[in-house]
């Protein structure tokens, strides 16, 4: 049986730290310093310092080499003589201000991470992508100081950039899932090249902000103020933001196991994991008896020619204010759970079964937001359902012809294995 990882701790991902951290770019110490460049911006603040502690050498290298700021297009180049605080630079397109969204910042963190371990650069450090010159948009800090909710919808940039703690979030996302590679059957020189990077440091230089719009009716903000909550906001965006690939990561290795190390039973074993001594989470395993008692025929037929049995699995997150006098929303999450799908009698051609293994990516989905609940405590109740077993062909497997009955008491004639519709036929009422 596959000896599971914990959520927290991702089967191949070796820990990425992501933090922020206030300091002059110019001046602070890594392998790889990432400045961003929006088309048409001109060479000015934190970008502009470091350009000018290099005596100019950003701005004559863009010209040389035709750089305009395209989305994804990078440019990288040694630090010679040490006049910074890196060894290397790059320089990273974000495309057109119009475009620096918070999907923009996913990506442009990943391809930061990217270029980080092409360069074996354990520490880089980037500046806060997205946020602005002025660093913080006032409307929404202010909204969100008196208990108002955040404008955090759209996720596209003002005129004075992301909300930090959006910015934050995505560029910690992006930077966790980009970094991610499966590695768990892979050479030792292969493995000794994803620990690059490290660590991501999130640069807020302060001292290249503007001053804040503030509320007449308060006292005025000055940017070391809104600096300081900046960095509160981004820190709990990180926070978030890892939860979130955490989730990503932990559907992603189940997704990657083999078939032979990933059957139904590995996959019931690891929905118990998330539920052990979990508060405000239960799960429910229904083994091959139970699941002919609740008359889930076409399902069973699905699950005949395979050697490992069926598992049906349901868990369930109930917040801690749900009670019988509290209305609760609920939330049902369905992830197909075919750990591989080989068509059965009606067999697949060899070319289409390679993938067959990523036929429980769903399931696996369904337990990777589960792994996250404890964290986020949403306060709705959720119900993670998956209906889990092999579709193989032998001798005991269902033929074309054959009839089975669903939970409904519907009947179906079977003229193709393949048939992912025969899962089917859950009773809302039955469960």
């Amino acid at each position: 049986m596959l000896a599971h990882s914990t959520p927290s701790t991702p089967l191949n991902n070796a820990i990425m730290k992501v933090q922020i951290k206030q300091a002059k770019l110019e001046k602070f110490p890594c392998d790889l310093l990432v400045l961003k460049w929006v088309q048409g911006q001109k060479m000015d603040g934190s970008t502009g310092a470091v350009d000018r502690a290099l005596g100019g050498l950003i701005f004559k290298m863009m010209k040389e080499e035709g750089f305009k700021g395209k989305e994804g297009e990078v440019m990288t180049f040694p630090v010679v003589g040490r006049k910074i605080g890196a060894r290397k630079v790059m320089v990273l397109g974000l495309g057109e201000q119009k475009n620096v969204t918070v999907d923009c910042l996913r990506r442009s963190a990943a391809r930061i991470v990217k270029e980080a371990r092409r360069q074996h650069a354990r520490r880089v450090g980037t500046i806060f992508m997205g946020t602005g010159a002025a660093g913080i948009d006032p409307v929404r800090s202010r909204a969100r100081a008196e208990g108002a909710s955040p404008l955090r919808t759209a996720g596209a940039a003002t005129s004075n950039g992301i909300d930090p703690f959006v910015a934050a979030k995505a560029i910690t996302e992006g930077a966790l899932l980009g970094r991610y590679t499966y590695t768990k059957y892979k050479s030792k020189e292969v493995r000794r090249d994803s620990v690059f990077p490290s660590e991501l440091v999130i640069v807020t230089a302060g001292v290249h902000e503007k001053a804040l719009v503030h509320n007449p009716s308060q006292p005025p903000q000055n940017s070391r103020g809104g600096e300081k909550f900046k960095i509160v906001e981004a820190e709990r965006g990180i926070r978030e933001g890892k939860i979130y690939a955490d989730a990503t990561i932990f559907s992603r290795d189940l997704v990657n196991e083999p078939a032979s190390n990933m059957t139904p039973r590995d996959l019931a074993d690891m929905a118990e994991g998330l539920a052990k001594d979990v508060a405000g989470m239960e799960v429910k395993i229904y083994d091959k008896n139970e699941i002919e008692e609740m008359g889930m025929g076409a399902y069973l037929g699905v699950a005949k020619g395979s050697d490992h049995p069926p598992y049906f699995i349901h868990l369930t997150w109930r917040p801690r204010t749900a009670n019988s006098k509290t209305k609760t929303q609920r939330i049902a999450i369905i992830g197909k759970g075919i750990t591989f799908d080989s068509g059965g009698l009606s067999l697949k051609p060899a070319g289409s079964m390679e993938s067959m293994k990523t036929d429980m990516a769903g399931c696996a989905a369904m337990l990777g937001i589960f792994s996250a609940l404890p964290k986020m405590k949403p306060n709705v109740e959720v119900h993670g359902i998956s209906a889990v077993c092999e579709n193989m062909p032998s001798g005991r497997a269902m033929k074309p012809g054959d009839i089975v009955r669903t939970m409904s008491g519907k009947t179906i004639e079977v003229l193709n294995t393949d048939a992912e519709g025969l899962r089917g036929g859950l009773s809302r009422k039955r469960l």
